[in-house]
């Protein structure tokens, strides 16, 4: 089993490997793609830091070489849409929808009892204004905003394979997010990172009986 766990921005991917006490392989440039692995249980866990919005070129015959991933896992901070949904939740997707319309639904083959089920919502910008939070909940029924998730069930899509969604809380998506993130970023992202490592260890990668 291979699962490929994309981790967005630095902090989000140096926790990851953290957490999950994993290698780097060299991939691209400093400072552009990277790529991470932690053999586990005859299967093997990849992060992979895209950038905001998957920003960095993504060599994706690279990837599906060193890879070949059976799963992807779209993880990192979110803003919440939701008032039900507070900084420090836990989610996992349902779905992932793009503000043009576009919607993925997630295999959910994974299951973790500390996350709470939301609609993931991929914008282009991040959300730090109340009244464009409110809108996009209205007209999109979502429960959180990310810029990268569309992106992951995109590629889960071209390459064949599953995707799922986890991701936690860092902010409700008014004028407070941007010092909220910073605050928050580091300390949020090694619970997200335990909690997925948790889901995984007890699912997919469980010991051969």
């Amino acid at each position: 089993m291979n699962v490929l766990v994309i981790a967005p921005v630095k902090t989000e991917y140096h926790a990851a490997r953290e957490v999950f006490a994993a290698t780097e392989i060299p991939v691209g440039p400093p400072g552009k793609m990277r790529l991470a692995r932690r053999r586990f249980r005859n299967s093997n866990i990849f992060i992979l830091m895209t950038g905001i919005g998957f920003s960095f070129l993504i060599d994706e015959k690279t990837i599906l070489d060193l890879v070949c991933p059976d799963i992807i896992i779209d993880s990192g901070s979110c803003g919440s849409l939701n008032d039900a949904l507070p900084q420090g939740c836990l989610v996992q997707s349902t779905s992932a929808l793009s503000e043009e319309g576009f919607t993925y639904t997630a295999s959910q083959i994974l299951q973790g009892s500390a996350f709470v089920q939301a609609c993931f919502l991929e914008v282009d910008q991040p959300v730090t204004m109340s009244e464009r939070r409110d809108q996009l909940h209205r007209r999109y029924k979502a429960d959180i905003c990310s810029m990268e998730s569309f992106h992951a069930a995109s590629l889960a899509a071209r390459w064949g394979c599953k995707w799922d969604g986890f991701r936690i809380v860092t902010d409700m998506a008014d004028s407070s997010a941007k010092s909220e993130f910073k605050k928050r970023i580091r300390e949020y992202s090694l619970i997200l990172y335990e909690n997925i490592f948790s889901v995984l260890e007890k699912s997919i990668l469980k010991p051969a009986p």
